[in-house]
């Protein structure tokens, strides 16, 4: 018997936006990062491309979940698998950038940003790596408005606006 996943969302096309294209090239791991810390269940890596005072790190880190329908579960009980665990996987970035001035060489000050990202996922063989992928897609599509330039939504949240433009009145 094969078992296969039901995902239980319908997505409704976007008139003039087939598929969100999310700019950026691959990270060269190794090439341009090092080993900094390397622990059971965690790593951190540095960009050695970076000058001093202009940083980027990533620090991954799994560990095992004991149970995964925890309280955010509202399904039918019966439909719990047998192995409740699963696997939390967590990704931070730390990274400086820098303003500079054109008129005014002596003029630099420093921006530090990070992002996180973590997730949960049961110990199940029907979960594969394209299934976690297009969930992480969805979550990060979850940045932008609908039907609009990569930008906006993000704008928007720089700004304290949190309600998607559909749902504004």
């Amino acid at each position: 018997m094969t078992k296969s996943i039901v995902k239980g969302y319908t997505d409704t096309p976007v008139d003039g936006f087939p598929a969100l294209s999310i700019p950026g090239a691959p990270l060269n791991w190794a090439e341009n990062f090092g080993i900094v810390q390397d622990d059971p269940g965690s790593v951190e890596l540095r960009n050695l491309t970076t000058p001093y005072g202009m940083s980027e790190a990533f620090r991954f880190a799994q560990r095992i979940e004991k149970n995964v329908y925890g309280s955010n579960f509202d399904g039918d009980p019966s439909s719990i698998l047998p192995n409740k665990q699963g696997i939390r996987t967590s990704i931070v970035l730390n990274d400086i950038w820098k303003v500079t001035d054109s008129t005014d060489a002596t003029y630099e000050k420093a921006l530090p940003m990070m992002a996180s990202l973590s997730y949960v996922v049961p110990m199940s063989d029907v979960v594969d790596s394209d299934d976690v992928a297009i969930f992480l897609f969805r979550l990060l599509a979850g940045l932008f408005e609908q039907g609009s330039s990569l930008s906006d939504g993000i704008n928007n949240q720089l700004h304290g606006v949190l309600l998607k433009k559909a749902f504004r009145g």
